[in-house]
């Protein structure tokens, strides 16, 4: 059976309507001692989290690069330099592949800024991201 790409409005609901909004604790996120977020990881082992892109990833792309810290762009630099022929879109769900680097870089954002969460989920800075994605995506 052919698995079927997800929309861009489905992912981001998917992700944030259905995963993060209704338990804010499964962001994998950076905090320095200070306090201060500082980005994601795409996987945490330690606290079994994962960032907006590493719940898009496969296992095999999760053990490779889970613990990379960085934005989506630069992790997909480093796999075409590191690894030639493979890019990001190699190591995702075949659900989730076909979408640009600047969409995943726009929903990773939504997922790393500090200022659209709280402990109860998306501030209302974040429900208007949220809103802005879906609209700009669902043209």
């Amino acid at each position: 059976m052919k698995t079927q790409q997800l929309t861009k409005v489905e992912i981001i609901h998917l992700l944030f309507t259905n995963g993060y909004e209704k338990d804010p604790s499964t962001r994998a996120i950076n905090v320095t001692e200070s306090g201060i977020q500082s980005g994601c990881y795409y996987y945490d082992k330690e606290s079994n989290t994962k960032c907006a892109v590493g719940m898009c990833m496969t296992s095999v792309g999760l053990k490779k690069f889970g613990e990379f810290g960085g934005m989506v762009n630069a992790l997909d630099e480093y796999m075409t330099t590191r690894f030639k022929t493979k890019t990001l879109k190699s190591y995702l769900k075949k659900e989730f592949v076909g979408h640009s680097i600047s969409f995943w870089m726009r929903v990773q954002e939504l997922h790393d800024t500090q200022e659209f969460w709280d402990e109860k989920g998306l501030t209302q800075s974040g429900q208007g991201c949220k809103r802005m994605l879906m609209l700009d995506y669902s043209k």
